[in-house]
């Protein structure tokens, strides 16, 4: 390994990378605000907090980078050091972090109703939003790479506690989504497409957390565990994008196929994963024969919630009252 490579190429490697999915980023963003033009103020500010809040580690990333590459260019005392952006850029992932950590976990409260898992998960989000905010501190008092091992304790709770949180709303929702049981196909498919965003989304950032966790626990000094984290925020945001986005891949599926009887159209249940709905509609085949009574009309409340900003969740039930005619004499 060169002189360089590891305190100027991991920051340089991870930029680079970082660069890669904010236009992954500005896509998904562009999506969301097109396509859900209806969804609530609260959650436009929220999703347009969560990137800009991204945007401001990545321009710290940047500012390292530079700082490193430019400014202090063959000051092998300087490049030693800690540069402020370090500490900008831990704070706001672990902004974005508990911001998207919080989403899913009103989701899985959502889907669970279950308060001591709602408890434990947030829990954990907020124990990793003050281990990285601990830590960030400690690097910009700190900014010796030498005495990065003050941080230890705080850095591994961090990653730990991410990590666990990330694999249990994962867990969570992957438990709720199978037992979800139902005879209907294009039910079961919505289903299958929710676990498989849920395992995709969840495991990322998961991974790359493990990463920045060992590249650590080897050597303390290093900044590969630094360019490492570069990519942590942006997993986190994309994360949350594609939880937001997925109700537009989803509409194919909400079509009724050729295939569909009609009973299976006019029995099949409304499942709702937050902002995500299958709605099947109801078709009455009635003999033209046989007159009928109009038809009464109820409206049956599964659950209304704010989901941060979502409509109310209804699931409209048609019933009809109908009386065949008695038959001539």
């Amino acid at each position: 390994m060169g002189t360089y490579d590891d305190p100027i190429g991991a920051l340089l490697i991870g930029t680079w990378v970082s660069s890669l999915l904010e236009m992954l980023i500005i896509t998904n963003t562009i999506e969301y605000y097109t396509n859900f033009p209806k969804d609530s103020l609260f959650k436009k500010i929220f999703i347009g907090a969560v990137v800009v809040v991204d945007f401001i580690s990545l321009v710290s990333a940047y500012i390292t980078v530079y700082l490193v590459c430019v400014t202090f260019w063959g000051d092998e005392v300087a490049i030693q050091k800690q540069f402020w952006s370090i500490p900008m850029c831990l704070a706001s992932t672990g902004l974005v972090t508990i911001f998207s950590q919080g989403f899913l976990i009103y989701r899985v409260w959502i889907l669970s109703k279950n308060w001591l898992i709602m408890i434990l998960l947030s829990l954990g989000a907020l124990a990793a939003m003050a281990c990285v905010t601990t830590a960030a501190g400690f690097f910009g008092t700190y900014r010796e790479y030498s005495e990065r091992h003050r941080a230890s304790v705080a850095v591994i709770v961090w990653l730990a506690t991410t990590t666990a949180t990330d694999i249990g709303i994962t867990g969570v929702l992957i438990f709720w989504l199978y037992n979800m049981k139902t005879t209907f196909k294009h039910t079961e498919n919505i289903i299958r497409r929710l676990i498989r965003v849920a395992v995709q989304t969840g495991s990322a950032s998961s991974l790359i957390a493990i990463g920045v966790l060992i590249s650590y626990i080897i050597n303390d000094a290093s900044n590969i565990e630094s360019g490492i984290t570069f990519v942590l925020s942006r997993t986190y945001v994309l994360t949350l994008l594609y939880n937001v986005n997925v109700r537009s891949s989803n509409q194919a599926l909400l079509m009724p196929s050729h295939g569909t009887s009609d009973l299976e159209r006019a029995s099949a249940p409304v499942v709702s994963f937050s902002e995500i709905h299958v709605h099947r509609t109801a078709h009455v085949h009635i003999d033209e024969d046989y007159p009928m009574k109009p038809s009464t009309r109820k409206t049956v409340t599964a659950f209304n919630h704010d989901d941060l900003g979502s409509n109310k969740i209804e699931n409209e039930i048609d019933t009809e009252s109908d009386q065949a005619s008695q038959p001539k004499q």
